[in-house]
């Protein structure tokens, strides 16, 4: 089944979700359907996995050490670890367990974990779909096609790194997940703007997430970037997040 969501469903009360000078229009928080998902598919006889889990967002702001037996996060970067490590202890949660590991290849056994997720982060859905136990479930959030297309066409050097995370729409999600041995449940689509205060804002967030010093440096290409009226850069977001059982 595929569900493409209202954005109104998802609209909150007021506009909560503010991040150093973004605001989003409409006010949609696009991390509601994956938190939901991940909590919502919580059994204190499952194991979780996050992949890509970098400073372990998903698994601590959700608290899910206290909804799931066992959760381990991976990432292929030894800071995000060591980062993750620290708060494991200070969360003095003994069934928490951080691993420096490539997704692509993981070093698990067959059917290790009940629930994998990836949020932003590049997986190999066959190593997925291996991990998971028989009836798993993946939950996944990815860019679609024209995700910040504004900056991508003023910076395209910036985002080549970036493009593995990227699919051209749900139609192409869903047959490589199909082609791995998925079977996909649920699509929840978001296209929205974020709303940048000024150039600087814009320039540090883009560099901070594409690991790009591109933006700086070419401030006529920032020049070009349209604005409201309120001075303000739009930016359009295309988000999708995928749940995905194990059949």
């Amino acid at each position: 089944m595929i569900f493409m969501a209202d954005n109104t469903s998802l609209i909150l009360e007021r506009w909560k979700s503010k991040i150093s000078g973004i605001k989003f229009d409409p006010p949609v928080d696009y991390k509601t359907t994956f938190w939901e998902s991940v909590r919502g598919l919580a059994n204190k006889n499952h194991a979780f996995l996050d992949v890509g889990t970098g400073v372990g967002k998903v698994i601590f702001v959700n608290d899910l050490s206290s909804l799931y037996r066992k959760v381990v996060g991976i990432d292929i970067m030894p800071e995000m670890i060591s980062i993750c490590k620290n708060k494991a202890k200070e969360a003095n949660a003994k069934n928490l367990d951080f691993k420096v590991m490539d997704a692509m290849d993981m070093d698990f056994t067959d059917g290790s974990f009940d629930v994998v997720s990836s949020m932003f982060s590049p997986v190999n859905f066959n190593e997925a779909y291996r991990v998971l136990s028989p009836g798993g479930y993946l939950v996944c959030m990815y860019s679609l096609e024209k995700d910040h297309r504004e900056v991508s066409r003023a910076f395209p050097e910036a985002f080549s790194k970036t493009d593995s995370r990227m699919y051209k729409n749900v139609p192409d999600l869903n047959r490589k997940l199909e082609a791995a041995g998925f079977s996909v449940t649920l699509n929840n689509v978001l296209h929205y703007k974020w709303l940048f205060k000024d150039e600087e804002t814009l320039v540090n967030f883009y560099e901070k997430i594409t690991f790009s010093q591109a933006f700086s440096k070419k401030g006529d290409r920032l020049a070009m970037l349209k604005r409201r009226i309120d001075m303000s850069i739009p930016v359009t977001r295309v988000i999708c997040t995928t749940v995905a059982k194990k059949t």
